[in-house]
């Protein structure tokens, strides 16, 4: 009889460290490393007459404008919609005021992850905007 409950009482130890070691074996010991999403404009505009200061405030324009979308220099969401909903209405406001600037700028994207904040990651041109 104590050799039965013995043998069952380790059957079980045996079956319960089974379970544990197969759920174990089963979750991930990577978890998915955050992405970090930075949006910044870059370019070259000139103007002449009243229009001539403006080239050189008009990417400070942007950047302020994707800094408020964004809420400081990055993000953990991708927020390309709205930096370029945001840079759309800077565009037409100089086309509208400065209309003899001349020259393009870039709204470029990179993602990178937490892990990654030294390397130096490829960008995408989300935009490109024309003064003509």
């Amino acid at each position: 009889m104590k050799k039965k409950a013995i043998f069952r009482s380790l059957a079980a130890v045996t079956l319960l460290a089974a379970l544990v070691l197969s759920f174990t074996a089963c979750s991930s010991d990577e978890e998915e490393t955050p992405r970090v999403y930075t949006y910044e404009a870059s370019g070259s505009l000139s103007g002449t007459g009243s229009d001539a200061s403006a080239a050189f405030t008009a990417l400070i324009d942007y950047t302020k404008a994707i800094e408020t979308v964004v809420g400081g220099s990055y993000t953990f969401s991708e927020k390309d919609t709205e930096v370029i909903n945001t840079c759309d209405a800077i565009y037409q406001k100089h086309q509208t005021e400065h209309p003899t600037l001349k020259g393009t700028i870039e709204i470029r994207k990179t993602v990178g992850t937490t892990s990654s904040p030294d390397e130096t990651l490829p960008s995408i041109v989300l935009k490109t905007y024309k003064y003509e």
